[in-house]
């Protein structure tokens, strides 16, 4: 979820600044359109696990 005005990737480094781990889920589709480029820009966080899958995980 988006909000106004501001990218993904600064909600998220806004928002997990201080978390131990923060684990950003990809989809395919954005390596393809970016590159390496959709892992850059999460410079204010600390420790990430980028993860894809097909179908949606609950992580409990």
């Amino acid at each position: 979820m988006e909000e106004e005005g501001k990218s993904y990737k600064s909600i998220i480094n806004s928002n997990s600044a201080n978390a131990g781990l923060t684990i950003i889920g990809f989809h395919e589709d954005s390596l393809r359109h970016l590159g390496v480029n959709a892992f850059e820009g999460y410079g204010d966080l600390g420790s990430i696990l980028f993860v894809n899958s097909f179908t949606q995980k609950l992580i409990e």
